[in-house]
């Protein structure tokens, strides 16, 4: 593949052409038909009308068209009106969210994940034709390590993230996600097409094109509004993530039976290096259940996952972290092509599988996975074959002190929004949630160079997390996460010569999450 992020700029400004084009398209496609008034209307009138409909409930899509089309031929058009002329474009404005004119084909429906960033869009659209939202998440972290070996204490953008998504008619959708927080290359986060190609009571269907989460597992599909931690499991480094390639999706049977099914490149995001001619693509799929749809087990959903695919040795790049690990390079497992017995001179398959199920009563909500990669036939250059195994699980719990009750639909947990946004003149704090987790990691001890101390064969992690929900865009969280090692980890070599070790870590995370 073409590596796209050696001038991530270049990517950004496509983007935003990408847009200027689509918007352009819009204002031909959808021509307005002109206004006849009898007489003109003044400013201070077009206010009052626009008051008096945002007032009532519900208001008509023509009700708002001919206001809008009304105040747009007003000249000229002061601050005031195009605030008004942009809320009725918008159809209507509550707790900060548009809710845009049109569908957006089967953009969450299944069992593959929309888009981590943002709660809500901003956006304005036309009926039936094209519509456009702008969204958003920016998380600010403060770590604290009680290790002092570690010189980590600090804060941290941990993501900063931009997104546009939308549909241009009712059958075809789209999403543009872009990483503005660091120097990765791999700063195009998402971007794809998805077109509707059935629905019906019983079945929906869509086929998805472009980058994407491969649909696999439960926690990684989940959008980061719906995490209640502030980072995910160490299974979470086990899954294949994001790549590119194609996907139908879909639900049946008013969602009990939900499935996503893909074909991709299996390199990772675009960018990364490819395989050689050996390297085929990588098939991945999804099936979740609801087993008890009619009884107070309704929202209890399982379900599995799994990839295969022949690779490359650039395929064989493993880093597995731990909660205050994450966004760092430092590791608690790492598997490249430099290993123990030498360099790797052969691989011929990674394959992954995981179980998964979840469940969710009032204000209560549990969830829990099995995950398991394996590459197999290894070869060394000292003439070793082997596998390479690794597996992990984590069962988590929610519970909501203000009375929210947590969902899970099309396969994942829904963000919550709090029954009362934050408001101090109405005396409301907004929702409260506890949220806990146990987490395990086991490595291929056969894979681990004891004198390298760069990775351990186990690590057992405990997290107790408060998250304050001041509003759906606007939250707080306070993470606690001990994790045990194993094996000794290597921090530094101080210039004296002596070696800073780590035997476990303390974490403390507090973090400032917005999403729009």
């Amino acid at each position: 593949m073409a590596g796209m992020g050696k001038k991530p700029q270049k990517v950004f400004l496509t983007i935003i052409f990408f847009v200027g084009c689509l918007l352009s398209f819009h204002k031909v496609a959808s021509p307005q038909e002109p206004v006849t008034t009898k007489e003109s209307i003044s400013t201070q009138e077009s206010i009052n009308t626009q008051e008096s409909i945002t007032a009532q409930e519900p208001v008509t899509a023509q009700e708002a068209v001919n206001v809008d089309q009304n105040i747009k031929a007003l000249e000229p058009e002061d601050a005031s009106m195009k605030w008004a002329r942009r809320s009725l474009a918008g159809a209507s404005l509550k707790d900060g969210f548009s809710v845009p004119v049109s569908g957006s084909g089967v953009s969450g429906s299944g069992v593959s994940e929309v888009g981590d960033s943002g709660s809500g869009d901003f956006g304005a659209g036309g009926e039936d034709t094209f519509d456009l939202h702008l969204g958003g998440s920016f998380q600010v972290d403060y770590r604290y390590y009680q290790e002092n070996s570690r010189a980590d204490n600090c804060f941290d953008i941990r993501q900063a993230r931009l997104f546009l998504s939308g549909s241009l008619n009712h059958f075809i959708s789209y999403r543009i996600e872009y990483e503005l927080q660091g120097n990765d290359s791999q700063n195009l986060i998402e971007v794809y097409g998805e077109w509707e190609i059935i629905r019906q009571n019983l079945l929906m269907s869509g086929l998805r094109i472009g980058q994407f989460k491969e649909p696999y597992g439960l926690e990684c599909q989940t959008r980061e509004s719906a995490l209640f931690f502030v980072e995910r499991s160490m299974g979470y480094y086990l899954t294949p993530q994001r790549d590119v390639g194609l996907m139908f999706s879909g639900s049946s049977y008013h969602e009990i039976i939900q499935y996503a099914a893909g074909l991709f490149n299996g390199d990772g995001r675009d960018g990364s290096t490819k395989g050689s001619r050996n390297d085929q693509l990588e098939v991945a799929a999804r099936l979740v259940l609801i087993p008890f749809p009619w009884s107070w087990l309704e929202s209890l959903q399982i379900g599995g996952s799994l990839t295969q695919s022949r690779i490359d040795l650039s395929n064989v790049a493993l880093e597995v972290k731990s909660s205050g690990m994450a966004g760092t390079s430092r590791c608690i497992f790492v598997l490249n092509q430099n290993t123990k017995f030498g360099l790797l001179q052969k691989v011929k398959e990674r394959d992954r599988w995981a179980l998964e199920a979840g469940w969710s009563l009032g204000p209560l909500a549990v969830q829990g996975e099995y995950l398991n990669l394996k590459y197999k036939n290894l070869e060394s250059s000292g003439g070793n074959v082997r596998d390479a195994d690794f597996s992990s699980w984590y069962g988590s719990a929610l519970l909501f002190f203000t009375g929210e009750s947590p969902v899970f639909k099309g396969g994942v947990l829904q963000p919550v929004k709090p029954k009362n946004n934050l408001d101090w003149s109405a005396g409301t704090w907004g929702g409260l949630v506890l949220a806990t987790r146990v987490d395990h990691f086991s490595g291929d001890k056969a894979w681990i160079k004891k004198d390298a101390f760069i990775s351990v064969e186990k690590a057992n992690a405990y997290s107790v997390a408060l998250n304050w929900i001041m509003n759906p865009m606007l939250r707080l969280i306070i993470d606690y996460t001990y994790t045990d090692f194993s094996d000794h980890l290597r921090v530094r070599v101080n210039p004296d010569g002596k070696v800073d070790y780590i035997y476990d870590e303390h974490v403390l995370t507090t973090r400032f999450h917005i999403a729009f």
